[in-house]
């Protein structure tokens, strides 16, 4: 029960960082009309493309700042947080007249989006089973695709105060009842393990004590897992996922297809949605390293044909050079998937780090 719950509030958590990646890419041609803008003047393309900046640029904070938060009062209250700027950022969007406020907005959207995808794997890792650790994982990203679909949403957070603290905060403030307590509410009725679990996670948290950003360099595999986990999200950025989410739009009317833009965007929000159902009946029997693959392979197979027809058309610095780009580091994350991610397919976190070390 307690374990359903909680994916479903995390669920909810993606759902709404998916609708705020997506809102600019039906909200740019509405700045740029001089009809439906709330400017004085319409939106230029450098100032659109600022709008839609910004929020990877906060991003990059997000993490500092949240991660920090996650370790000194807990995953709960970080996420309780993680709900202020998005907030805030509709707030703005919703009554700013000033391009200034949108730039302001997008930019916080941005520190939570950061926070939030730092805070809830590390929920979500300290709650799951080994079992079921990337099949829970994996199911945020339906509901992060569902949220591809919508341009709003603000109500959901009011169920992220369901959440309860993880032992791992209560273990590391040696508050060992409410440990043992939160635990058996995530476990259920699996109460024969829970002393193990207990000791294992303060072996643990010992193990970690009190480090810095900078205590990683100090470790063989603390170094590789953190080559690892930069690579990854830079081939993801890189792929131009960002570029296709936040332009969806202006893409398919510069592709001059005979669907409105406005469905054709809809279309890619539906597929994705579609499609991320398949990631947890697959990721654990047939591991993350071959979905990252899989994935990889899927991307340049797309953005190759797209790189040749706007190469086609536009033979000057535009968007064909770009996905060619694009293509090109969905290239280089195969053979980085293939040769160095380390499979964790039913591994404990401790497993995983002794491999890391390795």
């Amino acid at each position: 029960m307690y374990k359903s719950e909680t994916e479903r509030i995390c669920n909810i958590v993606s759902f709404v960082v998916g609708t705020t990646l997506t809102w600019s890419s039906p909200v740019i041609s509405k700045l740029q009309d001089l009809e439906t803008t709330p400017f004085e003047i319409p939106a230029t393309s450098d100032e659109m493309s600022w709008i839609s900046s910004l929020l990877p640029l906060g991003a990059v904070f997000g993490p500092f700042i949240f991660g920090y938060l996650a370790d000194r009062i807990g995953r709960k209250y970080t996420l309780l947080i993680c709900g202020v700027p998005f907030l805030v950022c509709y707030f703005l969007l919703a009554f700013g007249k000033v391009l200034g406020i949108y730039y302001a907005a997008r930019f916080i959207s941005g520190l939570a989006v950061g926070g939030v995808f730092t805070v809830i794997p590390m929920y979500i890792g300290e709650i799951a089973d080994n079992s079921n650790r990337g099949a829970l994982g994996s199911t945020m990203n339906c509901f992060l695709c569902l949220g591809l679909l919508f341009s709003y949403a603000l109500g959901p957070y009011v169920s992220i105060v369901a959440f309860n603290i993880v032992p791992h905060y209560y273990v590391s403030n040696e508050k060992h009842d409410l440990a043992k307590s939160a635990l058996q509410k995530i476990r259920g009725n699996e109460t024969d393990s829970i002393e193990k679990e207990l000791a294992d996670i303060q072996a643990k948290l010992k193990e970690e004590g009190h480090g810095t950003f900078f205590d990683i360099f100090k470790s063989k595999g603390l170094i590789k897992a953190f080559i690892i986990s930069v690579c990854l999200v830079a081939f993801q950025q890189l792929s131009g996922i960002n570029a296709v989410l936040f332009y969806a739009q202006n893409i398919f009317q510069q592709a001059g297809t005979s669907l409105k833009p406005a469905v054709c965007s809809i279309i890619i929000g539906g597929v994705q949605f579609g499609t991320s159902f398949i990631t947890p009946l697959v990721c654990e029997r047939l591991g993350r390293k071959i979905l990252l693959l899989m994935s990889a392979t899927g991307m340049l197979i797309a953005e190759v044909p797209l790189a040749k027809y706007f190469d086609a058309i536009s033979k000057s610095i535009g968007m064909g050079p770009s996905f060619w780009i694009f293509a090109a580091f969905c290239v280089a994350a195969i053979p980085f998937c293939l040769f160095y991610v380390l499979e964790t397919k039913g591994r404990s976190l401790q497993e995983i780090q002794n491999a890391l070390n390795a």
